[in-house]
């Protein structure tokens, strides 16, 4: 089972769904990102405060956070996602992001999650 996404998955993010979601990330300690024009993976590795502010003014502009399932759910959270594993073998996600309800189902929870971020990112 995935525990991130991929970086085939950052590439289906449109400009604007980058744009926000490196608005959302803060980095931390032991996130993976990568960068937009590379997108080979990295580790954010330093619990320095003065790396981490160089981090954020000279490196995370040009970064995307690989998302964890952890991270996921909490981008989600004030949609309050209702996630679920169905007797098919498939997870199964429904979220309502202003008027508009979605249901969603994937092989993979980050994968399932993973649209829905989509969802609210752009």
């Amino acid at each position: 089972m995935k525990q991130r996404i991929s970086t085939d998955q950052i590439q289906q993010l449109t400009a604007q769904q980058r744009d926000k979601l490196k608005e959302w990330w803060m980095p931390s300690f032991g996130d993976l990102f990568v960068f937009e024009d590379y997108c080979d993976e990295n580790l954010f590795d330093t619990e320095d405060e003065i790396n981490i502010n160089f981090f954020n003014a000279k490196i995370k502009p040009f970064s995307l956070p690989l998302l964890s399932v952890g991270q996921c759910l909490s981008l989600l959270a004030p949609y309050n996602p209702k996630l679920s594993f169905e007797s098919n073998g498939l997870w199964h996600l429904e979220i309502q992001v202003k008027n508009d309800q979605k249901i969603y189902m994937e092989k993979d929870p980050i994968d399932v999650l993973f649209q829905a971020v989509k969802l609210v990112i752009s």
